[in-house]
């Protein structure tokens, strides 16, 4: 995951192009004043995410396509693109999906992985 968004963003040939990429939180006091930050012309925006064992990747998906929607609607982007790498919302998916398309966006999932 982390080497495809270095890859992606480190190589952004079209500035017209705005990544925001998740970033799960470690819920730690640094993390807390790091909320929002840039990396390679990228917005990086932490999702926090309860102690609830294996869960908490669900729970970090589902928060972060909400986020970013989220952030879609305020920048009101215009046919915005929401790639997630593994899926682990498989039964959130369609309801995501509406919503992505409601506002003139493309959805798509890597339901393999990260790699």
């Amino acid at each position: 995951f982390e080497t495809f968004v270095e890859k992606l963003t480190a190589g952004q040939k079209n500035k017209q192009i705005k990544y925001h990429v998740a970033s799960r939180s470690d819920n730690s006091e640094e993390a807390a004043k790091q909320r929002r930050f840039e990396h390679n012309g990228a917005d990086v925006f932490s999702i926090d995410v309860p102690n609830i064992g294996s869960a908490q990747a669900i729970a970090y998906d589902y928060k972060a396509l909400k986020k970013a929607i989220e952030i879609s609607k305020q920048n009101q982007d215009r046919h915005p693109i929401f790639y997630v790498l593994a899926n682990r919302i498989g039964p959130f998916a369609s309801h995501f999906a509406k919503k992505i398309h409601a506002l003139g966006g493309d959805f798509y999932l890597n339901p393999d992985g990260h790699e």
